[in-house]
């Protein structure tokens, strides 16, 4: 183990540690690099408030989930229109050098801009809402499964109410009567049926 004298200028006010030193069996003041642990504070962390449980908050971040799974959709179609109708108002600008279609036809290019954008930012919104809309069905089924295991436990936790059973008498032992057997042994040589003719192989 390393150990280090420090001047008494220089040393911390952490406890000196007594070992016996190589030179002898004489007792001797060494301080160490590292100070002893401190005793873990359980006390004043155990008491801290925590926020108590409370179901309601998971279905109000379902009801949210739902409600942004719809506006995203919402919002990825109009988002994709606008980006639509930039790309097809190319034709009216000057840049029609670039996209070789006459500047008569800048209005139908927009309009078809604007379905083909709205179509696939419909598109685009759906996947992303499907994955809200699963995440919001994830959140009330635990909800809904912790609902189903508190009933359970509860209805187990009730003590039983133990009723009376009265004593069972003493019945006869119930006698059956000879069983048939289901098939019948033949009686003689001619009810046997056919035997079939032997396979050549």
């Amino acid at each position: 183990m390393l150990q280090l004298r420090l001047p008494a200028s220089r040393r911390s006010g952490h406890l000196p540690d007594l070992r016996r030193t190589r030179l002898g069996s004489r007792l001797a003041r060494v301080d160490l690099l590292k100070p002893p642990a401190l005793p873990a504070d359980l006390a004043s962390v155990g008491s801290a408030p925590s926020a108590a449980y409370d179901p309601r908050v998971i279905e109000r971040f379902a009801e949210q989930l739902l409600a942004k799974a719809d506006s995203v959709r919402v919002g990825s179609a109009v988002f994709g229109g606008i980006v639509g109708v930039l790309c097809g108002a190319v034709p009216l600008t000057p840049l029609e050098s670039v996209w070789p279609i006459p500047g008569r036809f800048g209005v139908a290019t927009m309009l078809i801009g604007a379905m083909l954008g709205v179509l696939l930012g419909y598109a685009v919104g759906e996947g992303r809402a499907f994955r809200l809309r699963v995440q919001a069905q994830m959140a009330l089924f635990q909800l809904e499964i912790e609902r189903k295991v508190e009933a359970a436990v509860s209805t187990l936790a009730k003590p039983a109410v133990a009723e009376e059973v009265p004593a069972a008498r003493e019945r006869p032992p119930v006698q059956l009567p000879p069983q048939q057997p289901l098939l019948r042994q033949p009686e003689s040589a001619d009810e046997l049926p056919p035997l079939s003719p032997p396979v050549a192989l």
